[in-house]
C-alpha cells in the first residue's frame, strides 16, 4: 500500500480517533487514504480540518484529557508547527499525550518514482533539521521518518512514547516522498502489549503510613494529580480519612480536588511553613523557590515521575519518594490505613484537625 493508506493503517490499530489538521500542499496521500477509507465505510480516524495550527492542538488536547486516548494532529511545515508551538508547550506541561506530524520532503523534486512536490520546498518550506529542531523544545520527543519504511513502525512508536509517564506531544516530520512510495505493512501488528510497576513496596508504603499518622499538621500539595480522575478520587477519600487539608500549587494544571470541599485550602505558602509533613501528589512545584521548603517537615512524594528529568533544575530535596501511578500509591495506603489500628485509635485527633480546617 501507499504511504499515506499505511499511516491510516497505523492510527487504526494505535486506537487513533481522530485526525485534527491544519493542513499545507503535502498532505494529498492522506487525504486520497481518508477518502479510500469513507468510501469502505471505515469511519475511524476521522479528520476535523481546523483554521489554526493552535486550534487543532487545543482540540486534540481538550479530546484527550477527557478520554484519555492521544489524537493525531496534522499540521504543515514549518508555519504549522511554530503556529502551534505555545499550545504544544501547554500539551507538554500537563502531559497531555498527542502526536503531531509535520510535513517535509527528502528529495526535492529529484525522486523521479512519485509526484513532484513542488519548487516552493527548495527556498521556502525548509529548515535546517526540519521541523523536529525547530520544536524540540515544545514536545516531549521529536524525530523524522528518513525512508519510507520507517514510516508505519515510527508513528506506532511515537503513540507509545507519547503514553509513556511521563506523557506528553510528541513529533514526527514525515517526508512527501515517504507518503507516496509504497510500502509493506504486515496485516496485523504486535499488540505490544506494556506491563508496568503499578505499585510500590509494601514496607515503604507502610513507613509512609506511620509518617502519615502521627503527623500533628500535615498538608497536602497537588497540581497534576486531575490529570487522572482515579487519582483524584483516591485523594478526597484518603484526606477526608486523615482530615489532611489540600492546596493546590500556585499554577494548577488541573482542577485537583474539590474546590468547594472543607479540606480544600487556596494556594498560600503559610500552610506549607507551618507543616510538620507535606505529602505532594503529583506536584511538581509544591513552593517556591525550591530552597524555601518547610524547616521542620518530612516531605513525601507520590508521582509517577521521579526527579523530573525533562527540567533543567528542580531542586527539591524529599525524604521518601514513591514513584508508580498516583492513584494506585493512594489506593494502596488507603486499604492499609483502612485496616490499621493506629488510625483508627488517632481518629479524635483527625476529626479535631478537621474543625480547624473549617474555622
Amino acid at each position: 500500500m501507499r504511504g499515506g493508506q499505511a499511516m491510516l493503517k497505523v492510527m487504526q490499530r494505535s486506537g487513533i480517533d481522530y485526525i485534527l489538521s491544519s493542513p499545507g500542499s503535502e498532505w494529498p496521500p492522506v487525504w486520497e487514504a481518508l477518502a479510500e477509507q469513507t468510501a469502505q465505510g471505515i469511519k475511524k480516524p476521522g479528520y476535523v480540518n481546523c483554521r489554526h495550527e493552535a486550534v487543532a492542538v487545543a482540540m486534540a488536547a481538550g479530546y484527550t484529557k477527557v478520554t484519555g486516548r492521544p489524537q493525531v494532529v496534522m499540521l504543515h511545515a514549518t508555519a504549522g508547527p511554530l503556529n502551534a508551538a505555545m499550545t504544544l508547550r501547554a500539551a507538554l506541561q500537563e502531559r497531555t499525550p498527542m502526536v503531531i506530524i509535520s510535513g517535509e520532503i527528502a528529495a526535492y523534486g529529484e525522486n523521479t518514482r512519485v509526484a513532484d512536490p513542488g519548487g516552493q520546498w527548495l527556498h521556502d518550506l525548509t529548515d535546517l533539521g526540519g521541523s523536529p529542531d525547530l520544536l524540540r523544545g515544545c514536545v516531549k520527543w521529536a524525530d523524522r521518518v528518513m525512508a519510507a519504511e520507517l514510516l508505519g513502525p515510527t508513528i506506532e512508536r511515537a503513540v507509545r512514547i507519547a503514553l509513556e509517564p511521563p506523557a506528553g506531544p510528541v513529533l514526527i516530520g514525515i517526508p512527501f516522498e515517504c507518503m507516496m512510495e509504497e510500502v509493506n505493512l504486515p496485516e496485523h501488528g504486535k499488540s505490544n502489549e506494556v506491563i508496568r510497576p503499578d505499585a510500590v513496596d509494601d514496607a515503604a508504603v507502610d513507613k509512609a503510613l506511620n509518617w502519615i499518622a502521627d503527623a500533628k499538621n500535615p498538608v497536602a500539595v497537588t497540581e497534576h494529580a486531575g490529570g487522572d480522575p482515579r487519582a483524584v478520587k483516591r485523594l478526597v477519600e484518603f484526606c477526608e480519612l486523615f482530615s489532611i487539608p489540600v492546596m493546590e500549587t500556585y499554577r494548577p494544571a488541573f482542577v485537583n480536588f474539590p474546590r468547594s470541599h472543607p479540606l480544600y485550602q487556596h494556594h498560600d505558602p503559610k500552610f506549607v511553613d507551618a507543616a510538620d509533613l507535606v505529602l505532594m501528589v503529583d506536584a511538581v512545584t509544591p513552593w517556591y523557590p525550591a530552597s524555601k521548603g518547610p524547616k521542620n517537615a518530612k516531605v513525601i512524594s507520590i508521582a509517577e515521575e521521579f526527579p523530573n528529568s525533562r527540567l533543567p533544575y528542580w531542586g527539591y530535596n524529599v525524604d521518601l519518594a514513591l514513584v508508580a501511578p498516583p492513584a494506585a500509591t493512594l489506593e494502596q495506603l488507603l486499604k492499609k490505613a483502612r485496616a490499621s489500628e493506629r488510625v483508627a485509635a488517632n481518629r479524635g485527633a483527625y476529626e479535631q484537625r478537621l474543625a480547624r480546617s473549617r474555622e
